[in-house]
Parts: C-alpha cells; sequence; structure tokens
C-alpha cells in the first residue's frame, strides 16, 4: 500500500475510479511480492554455497533476476487491483499507438511506454540454483496489497 511512483498513480486512478486508457494491453509483467521477495532473499542467504555450482560452474558471483512465478498483462493488474479495492475498473480499449503517441504529445510517453511494453524477466537461474519458490500467488499478493491501500484510503468497499 506504500508503493511510490507510477504504480502510486495507478492505484489512485483506480481507487478514484478513473478511466484508464489500458483495456487493450495485453502486455507481459514479471513482478514480485514483498513477502515472496523477503523469503527470496533469506533462501538465497542460507542456502549452501555449493547449491549455487549445481551446473558445476566456477563462478565467483552472479546476478539473478527473482519474480513471482506468474505472468501479468497491465490490463489484468489493472483488473485485479479494482478487485481488491472493491470498485470496477473503468478500462478504455484505446491502440497503443494512439495512448503512447498521445502522451508523448503531453509529455509523458516514457510513462506510457512503461506502462504498454513489455516487462518480464527470466528467474529460473535463481530458482534452479536456490530451490526457491515463491508461495504466495501474484494475484493473491496484489489483492491483498490494494486492499490495504483501499482500507488506508477508505476506498471502495472500505469507504465507511
Amino acid at each position: 500500500p506504500g508503493a511510490k511512483g507510477n504504480f502510486h498513480r495507478l492505484l489512485e486512478g483506480i481507487a478514484n475510479e478513473r478511466p484508464l486508457p489500458l483495456g487493450g494491453v495485453h502486455n507481459r509483467r514479471s513482478f514480485i511480492g514483498v513477502s515472496n521477495l523477503a523469503e527470496a532473499l533469506i533462501n538465497a542467504a542460507t542456502a549452501p554455497f555449493s547449491d549455487f555450482f549445481s551446473s558445476g560452474e566456477k563462478r565467483p558471483a552472479a546476478i539473478y533476476h527473482v519474480a513471482d512465478n506468474d505472468i501479468i498483462s497491465t490490463r489484468r493488474l489493472v483488473e485485479v487491483l479494482a478487485d481488491g479495492m472493491g470498485v470496477k475498473p473503468r478500462l478504455i480499449n484505446l491502440p497503443r499507438w494512439l495512448a503512447v503517441g498521445g502522451a508523448t504529445l503531453l509529455g509523458k510517453g516514457a510513462m506510457a511506454r512503461r506502462l504498454f511494453d513489455d516487462l518480464e524477466v527470466d528467474a529460473s537461474a535463481f530458482t534452479k540454483d536456490t530451490g526457491w519458490q515463491p508461495k504466495k500467488l501474484l494475484e493473491d499478493g496484489l489483492r491483498e496489497m490494494a486492499a490495504a491501500y483501499a482500507q488506508q484510503h477508505r476506498v471502495g468497499r472500505f469507504a465507511s
């Protein structure tokens, strides 16, 4: 519920039931919930050192991407967050070229591209090397976070 930046603006837009031009967005996005991230970090910190060399490689360090197993589109993200808040998502089907082009004219092109483009990471190396698997489903975590936001801001089913 304490998300900042564009995610916070998205939460505000959903909470205030603003029309969002994201109905036609079928991109692929990776996320990781805070509780899953905490478990992944603990798992990495406590895994035996030899587990990081399961492939037989002798590498002193590795850089990993860590993400929940599920991939979600921006459209579905809005739907799940709205469900968690107890509000109806107001999605408008707008072609990507029109939404990004219009946003670019308003000086918000980079923000629009971040909403419309894919942002998917491959977390399989971390999973293979540490054995970690996320315990909480992405959509469940998003609903819980949206419900906490709505409760804090008295939105939707938490308005009274």
